[in-house]
C-alpha cells in the first residue's frame, strides 16, 4: 500500500482484521551485469507495484513490448493482478520466476 509516497506492507488476517502494517523494505538492487554479445542493453527497471507471489511472467529476454502489455501476473490475497509494461521497449534481465515472493517495489525486470 502506498500512502502519500510512503511504501507500506499491510497484512491481513482471513476475516479482514489488519494484522500488521510496516515500512516497506527499500528494495536490493544488484549492481548492473556486462552485457554479453546478442544480449539485449540493460534498462530501467519494472518495479513490483504490491506484495505477493509471482504466478505468471509472460516475457522473456529480448522480447519487444508495448506500453500495457502484460509483463507479470502477481497473485496476492487470491487475487491476480496484472503487471503492464509502463512503456513500449525491450525486455533485458528478468528478475523473478513463477513462484517467487516479491515486495514493493522489488525489480521484476529490466525495460530497455
Amino acid at each position: 500500500v502506498s500512502v502519500v509516497g510512503q511504501a507500506y506492507v499491510v497484512e491481513v488476517a482471513d476475516g479482514g482484521d489488519v494484522q500488521s502494517v510496516s515500512a516497506a523494505p527499500a528494495p536490493v538492487q544488484a549492481a548492473p551485469a556486462a552485457p554479453t554479445a546478442g544480449a539485449p542493453a540493460a534498462g530501467a527497471p519494472v518495479p513490483a507495484p504490491l506484495a505477493g507471489n509471482i504466478f505468471k511472467v509472460t516475457v522473456k529476454p529480448g522480447d519487444h513490448v508495448n506500453e500495457g502489455d502484460v509483463i507479470v501476473i502477481l497473485e496476492a490475497m487470491k487475487m491476480e493482478t496484472e503487471v503492464r509494461a509502463p512503456r513500449a521497449g525491450t525486455v533485458g534481465e528478468v528478475q523473478v520466476a513463477e513462484g517467487d515472493k516479491v515486495a514493493v517495489g522489488d525489480s521484476l525486470l529490466t525495460l530497455g
